[in-house]
């Protein structure tokens, strides 16, 4: 071992991060920052419109939501800049094998797209027992709406985040109202929840369970559309009042973080938790990478923590 780290003055971590002036805003990032080196890390900002290389001589780990760079990178003939600057992401990270990458770019351009969650929540269910995996297919161009569907069913784009048009989905109860959609589409089994939704947010090891309204039980007579966008629906929002649905155990909570960190190769995410009023079975009907964690108490001590034992592990 080197001196250095034997001294009473161990060297701190550095740990670069790239992340939009909004998501600091919401992290309170300032004082994330002001508490880093307690934590034994030094957080430092990384640009990718130039080389990593160039900024820094060395970094021992990087954090970053580039969600919707990801998202545009997929499309390198519309958005050749966010193409550039993910692959200059993606070499430094290659040429530095030993930089710990929170969380894997891989993993996150998996959950960005809403075809690809969908392996997830299938593996998931094969992992865990009484879970139920809301039957869903996806729909391209010209593609006949199989006869097989049950309705309701909920609609949603493929690209799962990063625009405007992803958070636009609707609860649907007939082939007009799937032909409606520009595809392609995925469509979703939806199950009524009796309106309660539960929010997971997951630090490292670490979750918070917030319990939101969510939309009502629907019947299946029904013929209108309910159209909806995900980021902001109170108006057709259910009271979960009015059931008592169980709180999911805090062992069931941490069996479904265990088997989704594995499968996914996240360690910061959330996810959306709701019980089958029909069948009592619990599903998950939506994950998203590293997502606001509002509400969670005590969220720096868990992040910075996490952080730090990610870095120091290697």
């Amino acid at each position: 071992s080197n001196m250095a780290s034997d001294s009473a003055t161990a060297l701190l971590k550095r740990v670069g991060y790239i992340l939009s002036d909004k998501k600091q805003k919401n992290l309170h990032w300032t004082e994330i920052q002001s508490k880093s080196s307690e934590y034994g890390l030094e957080l430092v900002p990384v640009s990718l419109e130039s080389d990593i290389a160039e900024q820094y001589d060395h970094l021992d780990g990087i954090l970053m939501k580039i969600s919707s760079l990801l998202t545009n990178a997929m499309k390198p003939d519309v958005y050749p800049e966010a193409s550039l600057q993910v692959s200059r992401l993606k070499s430094f990270i290659e040429a530095n094998p030993s930089l710990v990458v929170i969380d894997p770019v891989s993993s996150c351009e998996h959950i960005l797209q809403r075809d690809k969650t969908l392996s997830i929540f299938q593996a998931l269910n094969k992992a865990l027992p009484d879970f139920h995996c809301p039957a869903s297919f996806k729909l391209s161009d010209g593609e006949v709406i199989p006869k097989t569907v049950r309705y309701p069913v909920i609609c949603k784009t493929i690209e799962g985040g990063g625009t405007d048009e992803s958070h636009q989905m609707g609860v649907v109860f007939n082939e007009e109202g799937i032909a409606a959609f520009s595809r392609p589409i995925l469509v979703q089994e939806y199950l009524n929840h009796n309106a309660t939704i539960e929010k997971v947010f997951v630090i490292g090891n670490y979750s918070h369970v917030v319990r939101r309204p969510s939309l009502p039980n629907y019947s299946s007579d029904r013929t209108d559309t309910v159209m909806f966008n995900s980021q902001r629906f109170g108006d057709i929002l259910g009271n979960p009042d009015d059931y008592s649905v169980p709180h999911p155990s805090q062992e069931r909570i941490a069996a479904i973080d265990a088997a989704l960190s594995s499968i996914t190769g996240l360690s910061l995410y959330g996810y959306d938790l709701i019980t089958s009023a029909e069948t009592g079975k619990q599903a998950i009907i939506d994950i998203n990478f590293f997502p606001g964690y509002i509400g969670v108490e005590d969220f720096m001590t868990h992040f910075l923590g996490h952080i730090k034992s990610k870095v120091m592990q290697g």
